[in-house]
């Protein structure tokens, strides 16, 4: 139900720019004001953080840690999941 009023708003969108509508100018406008206004160093600070660990260098890396962690643990099911993870990285699977 959600996704189809997300869809709704999202096709809105996509009408108010195709045909230039006034109203896309406004909205546009006061949601820059918005953001505008929520720049402040505690949310720079996070987003920083947030931008940090979802680079693809760090994401990666985390997974090919958490690989050798899992590889490396004697129970089978830790090494089954192991190397599930890293055939989805080597596009194995």
């Amino acid at each position: 139900m959600l996704g189809i009023l997300l869809l709704l708003c999202f096709a809105g969108l996509v009408l108010g720019v195709m045909t230039k509508a006034p109203w896309l100018d406004s909205f546009d406008n006061s949601a820059s004001a918005l953001f505008t206004r929520s720049i402040n160093p505690v949310n720079t600070f996070i987003f920083k953080i947030v931008a940090f660990f979802g680079s693809p260098a760090t994401v990666i890396g985390l997974t090919i840690l958490g690989c050798c962690w899992l590889w490396f643990k004697k129970r089978p099911c830790h090494q089954l999941v192991g190397r599930w993870i890293t055939a989805c990285w080597i596009g194995i699977c």
